[in-house]
C-alpha cells in the first residue's frame, strides 16, 4: 500500500520550499512557480494544501517562527544560569546554515510585512510571543541567583533582545564584521553588567557596572 500522505507533514514540506526558494532567489522572486519547482512538486499539489500564494507564506512565515525557537532552545543544552545566555546569544552571532537560512527567511518576511497586513498582525504577534517568552525566562533565571541585585529585569530582557536580533541581523549583513568587533567579548560584556557575581565569576567574566 502507499504510505498515506500526512496533512500537516505535507504542508510543511511545502513552507520549507518557500524559505528555500526565499533563500536562494529573494522574496520578491518567490513564485508560486518557483516555489512549486524548488519542492518538486506542481503547482496542482500546492493548491491541495493552501487556498493561495497568500496562505503558504503566512504559514511558512509561523513555521519559520517555531523553528527559530526550537533552534533556540536546542542550543542551551544543559546550561544553567548565565550561560544559557550566553550560548542563545553565541547562537545569534554564530549560526549554522539551518540558522542562517531561518534568519534570512524572517528578515524577508518582516521587511514585507509593511505592505502586508495579514503578515504584520502575524510578524507583531510573533515578535511579542518572543519579547514575553524572553521576560519569563530571565524571571527564570533571576530566580537562580543569575543577575545582580537591583537589576531591572524588564529593561535587561529587552536589552538582551534587541542585541540578540541585531546579532543575527549582522551576521546576515556580514558575517566577517562580528569577527572584528569581536562578538563574545561583546556578548560577555553585556553579561559583565547584569550578573551576579557568583555567576561572572564562574564564567570567568569580570563585572562591570
Amino acid at each position: 500500500m502507499p504510505r498515506q500522505v500526512d496533512w500537516d507533514e505535507r504542508r510543511a514540506e511545502l513552507a520549507a520550499a518557500v524559505w528555500r526558494t526565499i533563500a536562494r532567489r529573494g522574496l520578491a522572486h518567490t513564485s508560486i512557480r518557483n516555489i512549486a519547482e524548488e519542492s518538486g512538486w506542481t503547482r496542482g499539489v500546492l493548491q491541495l494544501y493552501f487556498r493561495d500564494k497568500g496562505e503558504l507564506m503566512l504559514y511558512a512565515f509561523e513555521l519559520a517562527c517555531d523553528h527559530a525557537m526550537e533552534v533556540n532552545y536546542r542550543v542551551v543544552g544543559e546550561a544553567k544560569g548565565l550561560e544559557d545566555l550566553r550560548r542563545r546569544m553565541l547562537a545569534y552571532a554564530r549560526p549554522d546554515e539551518e540558522q542562517r537560512q531561518v534568519t534570512e527567511v524572517l528578515t524577508a518576511f518582516v521587511m514585507r510585512a509593511k505592505t502586508q497586513p495579514d503578515l504584520a498582525d502575524a510578524a507583531r504577534r510573533r515578535y511579542g510571543d518572543w519579547v514575553e517568552v524572553t521576560q519569563r525566562l530571565f524571571r527564570g533565571l533571576d530566580a537562580q541567583g543569575a543577575f545582580r541585585e537591583g537589576i531591572e529585569l524588564e529593561h535587561a530582557a529587552l536589552e538582551y533582545f534587541a542585541l540578540a536580533m541585531g546579532l543575527a541581523e549582522l551576521d546576515l549583513i556580514d558575517e566577517d564584521m562580528l569577527v572584528g568587533i569581536d562578538a563574545g567579548r561583546l556578548i560577555d560584556g553585556y553579561l559583565s553588567r547584569i550578573g551576579s557575581p557568583a555567576e561572572l565569576e564562574r564564567l570567568g567574566i569580570q563585572p562591570r557596572h
